[in-house]
């Protein structure tokens, strides 16, 4: 199976109900594709697509509720970039958020980045 990325939550659909507010946002990189990403050299936007409003988050975030790490050890079977951010009352079903990664590397050492948007449904 071939891919580049796998995303929780997924780019695409996703039900609402599986996200609590407080949930880690995480992407597993294809380590046969990408480097393992520098924790110093990789950020994440998010934007929330009926206001607009961005959250820019890296090593330096500590808002409330927001956090940020790189890695490949222990639960993560592939390099991997977990965040989170502080936005309990935007996580609702209708919603569309747009996630940009940049900082990555490829395998070949050339600069990469990622993105996707997670469109958030009620499943009843």
């Amino acid at each position: 199976m071939s891919y580049d990325f796998v995303a929780w939550p997924s780019g695409a659909a996703f039900p609402v109900s599986f996200l609590p507010s407080d949930e880690f946002w995480t992407v597993h990189l294809n380590s046969g594709i990408f480097n393992p990403p520098v924790k110093s050299e990789v950020s994440v936007s998010i934007q929330r697509q009926s206001d607009g409003v961005t959250w820019l988050i890296d090593e330096s975030s500590s808002g409330s509720g927001e956090y940020f790490d790189t890695g490949s050890g222990g639960y993560a079977l592939t390099p991997m970039i977990i965040f989170r951010f502080d936005d309990t009352p935007g996580i609702v079903a209708g919603e569309t958020f747009s996630v940009s990664i940049h900082g990555l590397t490829y395998k070949d050492d050339s600069a990469a980045s990622l993105e996707y948007q997670v469109e958030l449904f009620d499943l009843q």
